[in-house]
């Protein structure tokens, strides 16, 4: 009779254990340095198994929904309704988990989940994943010293800053006035480091064309336009997600406009912009004057307008020579200037001085992702985009949806972009709770001080600046959060409104982490299988021949489940090695699997599965 004592191999650094390659806890190869002989016609049987388990949890409906809140935090007398944002709903789904809503993780799994719905949920272009931004959000399993056991989740967001801007031009530009019927009524050209927009046709429609590779850098981003002074014909400035054509145009939903707000006053008779510029003819003078708009509340008609932004008394662009429009987001604030043929700068609007009659709109979650847009009516006229610091998102798709998916498919929406993602969904009305605030309201009396960054050109970390907060359980402050259900997964069962306990540094991260040890279920079996021995079993609920040799129940000797477990059979099940030859072997692979005889993946640390061999009893 023979013992065999097989296990991964300790990790003396850490006084854990490998987790990786042949050493893995769940899949591990011992070998040995002499051969060893099994006498002919023997059989096999676990004398015992000692590993550490880290449970299962398995979510449906009523606990996989949480918001994320990326704004200004809510104490004492603020309320939602004083700031320009709202939560964003994410479900607990891993990007490649498809559509089922119920899920079954380990830990890990379950931290992989969590980090890729979160993600789901960043609609401003410095928090994802980007060229600047790797990180973006991060959740990985808190474990203690030994690297065995689980203590929750450490949870963190990172952000780009103004130091990672970059001139990032965009190539593809599209047409989106909705009484273009001929088709792009322009032309791009690319030279010398910029992109020039000229108008080609000569029938009096305006042409409308948009930049669609990257979203505008809200952290000091410059969008430069180079416009003729001597021209009356063209309007620029920067803009929400729009398009005149939907890839399923069955689901255009009644108040689904794409080429203007469903609740813009005016609907398309002129360009709608969020923010922007125009050479207008002033009757009263026989002057190019520059005007600037921005689109604004009107209560009265409870919809959106373009009115007028009236900085002082307006530039004539020819006497002034206005070379340059520059559009510059500072976090909530857009700065707007221009730059006349002398080299000089002049300051149209900056959104510091908190009251409506000297800012512009405050920037918001509706309009976190923002675009360059030209406007000309004079044929082979054009108006040149000299520099444009977008953000470089992963797997960027203008209009937030994948186009490459089917329509039943849930990662057909990419989350990119808020607005663009209420369109497709036809929740457009979360926009216009936004929009319809006070401090949109342009007839309306009460003062809002917009935010800006902070001082290493974060838009975090400030007394008064933006923050994340996790609703993992629903708030009637933070509103709405609506069947937020996970907090008690996540170790914030006690307190599911959470914020970061340290601030956004040099490393431009947020950290959270579970105050409490989630509690972690297992229940399945599992099998311990020899693959280098001639044994057989059969997985009836496999249909197959089978190398599993034992079975761990759900609980272990001690009535344990997850942990630290030892399992020792009453009475030990041999099977036949069928060996009518004596059997020499040096090395042995034994495997923990489930039921389906996957692998038991939530296994962590060390593993020790010891065999007895004896010649079979005739």
């Amino acid at each position: 009779m023979s013992l065999l004592i097989t296990s991964n191999t300790a990790d003396t650094s850490n006084y854990g254990a490998l987790s990786g390659g042949i050493n893995r806890p769940y899949s591990f190869q011992n070998h040995l340095s002499s051969t060893i002989k099994i006498p002919k016609n023997s059989e096999i049987a676990v004398q015992s198994v000692k590993l550490n388990r880290e449970g299962n949890i398995s979510t449906n409906r009523l606990n996989n929904q949480f918001y994320i809140y990326f704004g200004q935090e809510l104490t004492g007398e603020i309320n939602i309704e004083d700031t320009t944002n709202h939560p964003a709903l994410t479900w607990l789904r891993g990007d490649t988990q498809g559509n089922d809503v119920v899920g079954n993780y380990n830990t890990d799994e379950f931290a992989d989940a969590v980090q890729d719905s979160m993600r789901r949920a960043l609609y401003y272009p410095q928090l994802q994943v980007s060229s600047v931004n790797s990180s973006s959000a991060q959740v990985s399993v808190q474990r203690n010293g030994s690297n065995l056991d689980f203590e929750g989740y450490n949870i963190s967001l990172y952000s780009a800053s103004s130091g990672d801007n970059a001139c990032r031009l965009p190539a593809d530009w599209i047409s989106v006035n909705e009484n273009d019927f001929v088709g792009n009524r322009f032309t791009k050209t690319e030279s010398g480091g910029s992109v020039r927009i000229t108008h080609s046709a000569s029938d009096g429609v305006r042409s409308e064309a948009i930049g669609t590779n990257y979203p505008l850098s809200l952290l000091n981003g410059s969008c430069i336009f180079e416009v003729d002074f001597n021209s009356f014909g063209w309007e620029v400035g920067v803009v929400r997600s729009l398009r005149t054509t939907r890839e399923d145009p069955t689901r255009l939903y009644a108040d689904d406009n794409l080429a203007y707000p469903s609740y813009f006053f005016g609907g398309g008779a002129e360009p709608f912009f969020d923010w922007s510029a125009k050479a207008k003819f002033d009757a009263t003078d026989s002057k190019i004057k520059l005007r600037l708009y921005h689109a604004v509340w009107n209560n009265a008609r409870q919809q959106l307008e373009k009115r007028e932004f009236v900085y002082g008394t307006p530039l004539d662009i020819t006497t002034e020579k206005i070379d340059n429009v520059i559009f510059k987001p500072v976090g909530e604030q857009m700065h707007i200037s221009v730059v006349n043929q002398s080299g000089t700068t002049t300051s149209l609007a900056t959104g510091t001085t908190g009251a409506k009659a000297t800012d512009m709109k405050p920037i918001s979650l509706v309009t976190s992702c923002l675009f360059p847009k030209i406007s000309q009516i004079e044929k082979d006229k054009f108006v040149k985009l000299i520099e444009y610091q977008g953000v470089d998102i992963t797997n960027w798709k203008y209009g937030s949806e994948d186009s490459t998916k089917s329509f039943e498919d849930q990662n057909r929406q990419t989350n990119q972009d808020f607005w663009a993602t209420q369109v497709n969904l036809n929740k457009v009305y979360l926009c216009k709770n936004i929009e319809s605030r006070y401090m949109f309201d342009y007839d309306d009396g009460q003062a809002y001080t917009q935010k800006g960054l902070a001082g290493a050109g974060n838009w975090v970390g400030a007394t008064d600046g933006y923050l994340p907060v996790y609703l993992f359980t629903e708030s009637q402050k933070y509103t709405p959060s609506r069947y937020a259900g996970i907090s008690g997964l996540l170790g914030f069962k006690n307190n599911g409104v959470v914020t970061g306990s340290t601030t956004f540094g040099a490393n431009r991260r947020r950290i959270v982490i579970s105050p409490e040890v989630p509690k972690f279920l297992s229940t399945n079996s599992m099998f311990v299988r020899i693959n280098d021995l001639a044994i057989k079993s059969f997985n009836l609920s496999k249909g197959s021949i089978s190398k599993i040799l034992y079975h761990m129940p759900r609980f272990d000797n001690t009535g344990n489940e997850v942990g630290g477990l030892f399992f020792e059979p009453a009475e030990r099940v041999y099977l036949d090695i069928n060996n009518a030859d004596d059997l020499y072997i040096n090395n042995m692979q034994i495997e923990i699997v489930n039921s389906d005889e996957t692998l038991a993946t939530n296994l962590t640390g060390k593993t020790i599965v010891i065999f007895h061999i004896r010649q079979k009893k005739d």
